[in-house]
């Protein structure tokens, strides 16, 4: 089994020189619980990561930023990567990306939640096993789920 760990390192706020700043620490906390909570809910469904562990870690004087926090995600990893990489799908690939993709989209409809997120990076596809993920990330896993 391999795993993914994802890291965000925050400062403590008093350490940040304007209200901006702080705003966008806040952000960072509530988008970390987001995650969390995104994984949390999909779990059950095939075709998105499941969530091992997480944690809030309290940064020492050993660390870059005595104070600040270290939000930490583990995972599991997905195989494959973005479709839109692959510049060459066939004619039975292009279909077949767009039921699986439906198919997740509509399980994730049908928990109460819909995705805000619709950038194609977010499908990932293993062609060696032809398994299809819907993996919402800017730049790792940030599934934004919103209740219907």
């Amino acid at each position: 089994m391999e795993a993914v760990v994802k890291l965000r390192f925050q400062l403590q706020s008093m350490w940040l020189d304007e209200p901006r700043s702080y705003a966008h620490h806040i952000g960072g906390k509530r988008i970390f619980q987001d995650e969390v909570h995104a994984l949390q809910l999909l779990g059950p469904l095939h075709g998105t990561p499941t969530l091992y562990d997480h944690g809030v870690l309290r940064q020492t004087d050993r660390h870059d930023y005595p104070g600040g926090i270290i939000n930490a995600i583990a995972m599991s990893k997905i195989p494959g990567k973005p479709a839109t990489e692959y510049g060459d799908l066939n004619g039975t690939e292009g279909p077949y990306l767009k039921s699986k993709v439906t198919q997740i989209l509509e399980d994730i409809r049908l928990l109460g939640w819909e995705m805000d997120d619709g950038s194609p990076d977010n499908i990932i596809y293993d062609r060696p096993t032809r398994t299809v993920y819907e993996f919402a990330a800017p730049r790792v896993f940030n599934i934004a789920l919103t209740p219907l």
